[in-house]
């Protein structure tokens, strides 16, 4: 159980590792910066701005059953969120913008579904046993406010959700053990007419 609460930190990882080992122009240029905190480009750098912007809580796995490890123990159920990300490219030039965000559209296609080895730190330790990538439909509405918070022009970016992210629960139920049973029987007469 991941008692440290690097879950989110993790998932960022695992993803981040994901675009650097397929695109070797982004190794080491990938970063959780907003794009209000991204520096200018130069000299054919590019960077990719990897931007948690919003964590929600699953609705539709949020009532789980408690779980019991052992005789003794009850568990409440992990909490599990979705993670929105909004993925921005910067280059010296806008259609090598454009080529990134089709290279990340394209790797995460490919890589629709996380798990086992590609999944990092301790993610699996915690129950994270698979990752979803959904492409998230942001309206030109949420677009602009979302940019307008940044204090920055406009670029063009692909949303992202990965879900389920599990977070484990540290609230345990002590259910005590049974040590004796009483049984009892009662045995019921019918009383004989005519004796």
């Amino acid at each position: 159980m991941a008692d440290d609460f690097t879950i989110i930190r993790d998932v960022g990882n695992t993803l981040r590792v994901l675009l650097e080992e397929s695109i070797p122009a982004l190794a080491g240029n990938v970063s959780f910066n907003s794009p209000a905190d991204m520096a200018t480009v130069s000299n054919n750098q590019r960077l990719l701005s990897l931007f948690l912007y919003q964590i929600t809580e699953n609705a539709s796995l949020r009532n789980r059953q408690m779980e019991a490890p052992d005789p003794e123990r009850a568990l409440y159920p992990p909490m599990v969120l979705d993670l929105s990300y909004l993925i921005t490219p910067y280059a010296t030039e806008r259609d090598e913008e454009f080529d990134l965000l089709e290279r990340v559209a394209r790797i995460f296609y490919d890589h629709g579904i996380l798990r086992g080895s590609q999944l990092k730190g301790m993610l699996l330790e915690s129950g994270n046993e698979t990752l979803r990538l959904v492409q998230n439909f942001l309206s030109l509405e949420d677009l602009n406010n979302l940019w307008s918070t940044f204090g920055k022009p406009f670029k063009t970016s692909l949303a992202y959700l990965v879900t389920p992210v599990y977070i484990p629960s540290t609230r345990v139920v002590q259910t005590p053990r049974v040590v004796q049973r009483e049984d009892r029987y009662y045995q019921i007469t019918q009383g004989r007419r005519g004796q």
